[in-house]
């Protein structure tokens, strides 16, 4: 059955991931000038689904005193997220078990909006903003952002296992599925979110196992953060969130 939809979503023109050899022919286009990396992004431009990937919720992390560096990041500057549907229950958001470490009340977690440029169900390697920026930029902030791309963490090129699960529609979510790593060392899936705002912050008000880490400071500094970000954000708002 798994066989005959792929088939079937082959002849109708639907995405089917993304392959190596439309990568490398993108390459080869430009005379290889670039990381490979950033010529999936272009096929995944050109395939991708993106009023269906804006439907998701993605959700970029800090640790609570990194709330003021975040506040400083251009908007241009390609930004990592975890994603999951917009799974709302009596007013809450449900976000699932797996993503507690990532999410949970040891960290602060922001809603982001924006433009997806790359969407993967496990973790695509893109880099570290500051790494990306002494090796690429000069430890300079570049005019046009700091650019992402999956397999950039390494600068090794692009091993074929790190297109697995790339999600560019509701086909392929429904495929792949939003998550994929559970048997993987980085316990998250990431997406890439270009020209962003921060729309919401997140506030635990349930976590399964965890109930006891819900206190007053974490309440706290949730609110000294939505302070901070209206700042910048006005339009910000907090949601109530369930991890289970």
């Amino acid at each position: 059955m798994k066989s005959l939809r792929q088939v079937i979503r082959k002849l109708i023109l639907e995405s089917d991931g993304i392959s190596m050899y439309d990568v490398k022919l993108a390459s080869k286009d430009e005379n290889n000038k670039r990381f490979i990396g950033n010529y999936a992004k272009k096929v995944f431009a050109q395939n991708a689904d993106i009023p269906f990937l804006k439907s998701l919720i993605y959700i970029h992390t800090k640790r609570f005193d990194a709330v003021d560096s975040f506040l400083k990041r251009s908007s241009k500057d390609e930004l990592s997220c975890i994603f999951m549907e917009k799974d709302m229950w009596e007013g809450a958001l449900q976000a699932p078990y797996a993503f507690g470490d990532i999410m949970g009340t040891g960290r602060i977690a922001f809603v982001i909006e924006g433009h997806p440029t790359w969407v993967q169900n496990k973790n695509a390697s893109t880099g570290h903003t500051g790494r990306l920026k002494r090796k690429y930029y000069g430890n300079q902030d570049p005019e046009s952002g700091v650019n992402k791309a999956p397999g950039k963490m390494y600068g090794l090129g692009l091993p074929h296992h790190q297109l697995d699960g790339v999600i560019m529609d509701a086909d392929d979510a429904e495929e792949f599925g939003l998550q994929d790593f559970y048997d993987r060392p980085n316990k998250n899936n990431e997406a890439l979110i270009d020209n962003w705002k921060c729309t919401a912050i997140l506030r635990i008000t349930h976590h399964t196992d965890r109930e006891d880490s819900i206190t007053d400071e974490y309440n706290a500094k949730i609110d000294e953060a939505i302070e901070k970000v209206k700042s910048r954000w006005p339009q910000a708002v907090i949601i109530e969130t369930e991890i289970d």
